[in-house]
């Protein structure tokens, strides 16, 4: 799938905007339900202001809650599970709740943004069995970048061990610059 059109802003994650923005690009009658997560509470407050600012509330709920943590009951449902602005080692922690065991499913696309530490989270999730299905560079105006991974569980399909590069700035996007 293409990524990159949910994600042309990658820190619209915060406050419910990445939830927003992919529900205003699908007609809202087909409108998958999102539930956005976070543990502050102006996080969640935030996030439930700007949704019903953009009249989605039907479809998108904000829940307080501590990453995927306690998440198992939303698992029949969720197919996309987005995590992003937060470091490398606290999306692989998240991903290793053994609540969130889910996440494993046939059918669920990871779509992560760290913001640090991105090698620690490609080594974590080849480890655990997952596929990178595309990887993006995206530009930020200061001259750094936002690394976006899109995977699935897929023990067989994961090829080899990671390089050093590669884990620092991902198989896919060091074959574009080839």
């Amino acid at each position: 799938g293409n990524i990159q059109r949910h994600l042309a802003l990658p820190h619209a994650a915060y406050h419910g905007k990445l939830r927003h923005e992919i529900s205003i690009k699908r007609k809202r009658h087909t409108a998958p339900k999102h539930i956005g997560l976070g543990i502050a509470h102006h996080v969640i407050r935030r996030a439930a202001e700007n949704i019903a600012a953009a009249g989605l509330s039907r479809s998108i709920r904000a829940i307080r809650r501590d990453g995927l943590h306690g998440s198992a009951g939303d698992a029949p449902r969720a197919t996309d599970i987005v995590i992003a602005g937060m470091g490398g080692e606290l999306i692989a922690h998240i991903l290793a709740d053994p609540e969130a065991a889910w996440v494993r499913d046939a059918g669920v696309r990871l779509v992560l943004q760290p913001m640090t530490k991105q090698s620690v989270l490609r080594r974590w999730l080849w480890d655990a069995g997952f596929a990178t299905d595309t990887e993006l560079l995206i530009p930020k105006g200061d001259g750094s970048v936002y690394q976006i991974i899109a995977a699935h569980y897929a023990p067989t399909e994961r090829g080899d061990p990671l390089t050093e590069a590669e884990a620092a700035y991902g198989r896919e996007n060091l074959a574009r610059m080839d």
